[in-house]
C-alpha cells in the first residue's frame, strides 16, 4: 500500500499531476510541503550533528551538516 508520495522535480513544480485515489484518503490536497536548502557559512550547531528544532504551527526544521564538491555545506529542510 503506498502511504506517501515526494514530488522532487525542483523549483519548477509537479510535470504531471497526481490522481487522488479517493478510496484512500479523505485528503484532496497535499498536506505538507518540503522546503530543502544547500547553505555555506553556516555555523554548525555543537555538538555537530543532525539537529530538530520544532515550530508550533509551522512544522519542524532539520538542520544536517554535508560535505559537498565544493565542500562545508549545511542543509536546511522545513
Amino acid at each position: 500500500m503506498l502511504h506517501l508520495i515526494i514530488d522532487a522535480t525542483g523549483k519548477v513544480g509537479p510535470l504531471a499531476p497526481f490522481p487522488v485515489e479517493t478510496g484512500l484518503t479523505h485528503y484532496q490536497a497535499p498536506q505538507r510541503k518540503c522546503i530543502v536548502g544547500y547553505f555555506t557559512g553556516v555555523q554548525p550547531v555543537e555538538p555537530e550533528g543532525i539537529s530538530i528544532t520544532v515550530l508550533p504551527g509551522n512544522g519542524e526544521m532539520f538542520e544536517i551538516p554535508a560535505m559537498t564538491d565544493s565542500g562545508r555545506a549545511t542543509i536546511w529542510v522545513r
